[in-house]
């Protein structure tokens, strides 16, 4: 059996000029810089099957244009393996941003707080509007693709699973305050076939959360945060009666109480779950 890599790496930069009358003369209009890595893997076996591809290859690049001030940066990834991800493994990004405005678009991972919106990946689209103290993002987005169970290849069955998130505040790096809103909820309907062997179900949570931060003295900073989390284990269940219902009114029409649902307590799973945190620094 034998395996041999080739790796190509190339970087470049491209710097040209354009009619601006604000930067003619003083810098450089339009820049283009990037890079680009290019892995092949070959496979060959002798006196046995044959247990992969021939020839497997990897494409990842990125490409960053600044344009008048405004930065477009693009990444991009591509791969002939058939691998069996929630996420595949071809993706693009491309993330434009001018003074106090960005754009995403493509897959991303972004974090709001240690337990709302944490570095999932999705793919999507989000903003980010910082003028002066005041401060509001928001995505919406697919965190996980819809994926069919393979009983021959004992493949797990996953629903498509779908979210937003909205982050808002006033502050700098020293005293501020924010407030999350995240909500991920799977699609019933997004699997053709309901799962046999797969214990799987569609679930739906809402997180709700604030953050304050306060520098006290010189060297002493308090940053606190506390969430609330409501979570549905199973969607397919009929909404629950008025007294449970009850407990969930905090959350207005954001939330649809079941019989499965619950507040939960702290954990660090894929759903994320109420909690409250004080640290200084």
């Amino acid at each position: 059996m034998r395996i041999f890599f080739v790796t190509i790496l190339i970087g470049y930069s491209l710097a040209a000029a354009a009619q601006n009358l604000e930067l003619i003369g003083k810098a450089d209009a339009i820049k283009v810089t990037g890079s680009l890595n290019a892995t092949a893997i070959g496979y060959t076996a002798s006196g046995i099957n044959a247990r992969r591809d021939p020839l497997n290859y990897f494409l990842a690049g990125t490409v960053t244009t600044d344009l008048y001030g405004v930065s477009v940066p693009l990444s991009f990834s591509y791969s002939n393996q058939q691998v069996s991800f929630r996420q595949p493994f071809n993706q693009f990004s491309i993330a434009p941003s001018y003074k106090w405005a960005k754009v995403y678009a493509g897959y991303h991972n972004l974090t709001y707080s240690a337990y709302s919106l944490v570095g999932h990946v999705f793919s999507g689209a989000a903003i980010e509007l910082t003028p002066s103290r005041f401060r509001f993002h928001a995505m919406y987005g697919t965190f996980n693709q819809a994926v069919e169970e393979d009983t021959i290849r004992q493949s797990q069955a996953a629903y498509r699973r779908t979210g937003y998130a909205v982050k808002a505040g006033y502050g700098d790096n020293q005293n501020s305050i924010d407030f999350i809103l995240f909500k991920a909820e799977d699609e019933i309907h997004s699997l053709k076939q309901q799962p046999v062997k797969t214990q799987v179900s569609p679930m739906e949570n809402l997180i709700l959360s604030a953050i304050a931060k306060k520098k006290v003295g010189s060297h002493v900073m308090w940053i606190g945060e506390i969430a609330s989390s409501a979570l549905t284990r199973d969607t397919r269940v009929s909404p629950a009666d008025a007294e449970k219902a009850n407990t969930f009114s905090y959350v207005g029409g954001l939330f649809t109480p079941r019989a499965s649902s619950s507040i939960i307590m702290p954990s660090r799973r894929a759903w994320h779950t109420p909690v409250a945190s004080f640290t200084c620094k």
